[in-house]
């Protein structure tokens, strides 16, 4: 029973999260995207934005944004349930709800 309890520990400690690496982060507490993401972003026309967990994010526009849709299957990024239209950009921040499929809709929030 002791080896038992010893190997389920041992497996469990491999599951712990990892702590955020310090130095990753700058000394305003914000993550930097790299130099090769920054140009990613910018080769998608996208814009670097800070997130609401400080973290240095890349928003791209979305091919469909403002077209119509009716299910998350419509669009690159969501189906905003409100507008019943493609999100604008990906990741879309923020708390929504969004069209599953026709009428069925669901709230999702990303940070």
């Amino acid at each position: 029973m002791r080896a038992f309890l010893l190997a389920s520990l041992v497996l469990l400690t491999g599951c712990q999260a990892e702590e955020p690496n310090v130095s990753d982060a700058s000394a305003d507490g914000i993550h930097k995207l790299t130099a090769e993401e920054i140009a990613a972003c910018d080769r998608a026309l996208g814009e670097v934005v800070i997130s609401g967990f400080g973290l240095q994010t890349c928003l791209v526009p979305t091919i469909d944004a403002g077209e119509a849709c009716t299910s998350e299957h419509s669009c690159e990024s969501l189906c905003l349930a409100e507008t019943r239209q493609c999100a604008p950009v990906t990741p879309y921040f923020g708390c929504h709800d969004i069209l599953i499929d026709g009428d069925e809709t669901a709230t999702i929030c990303i940070d």
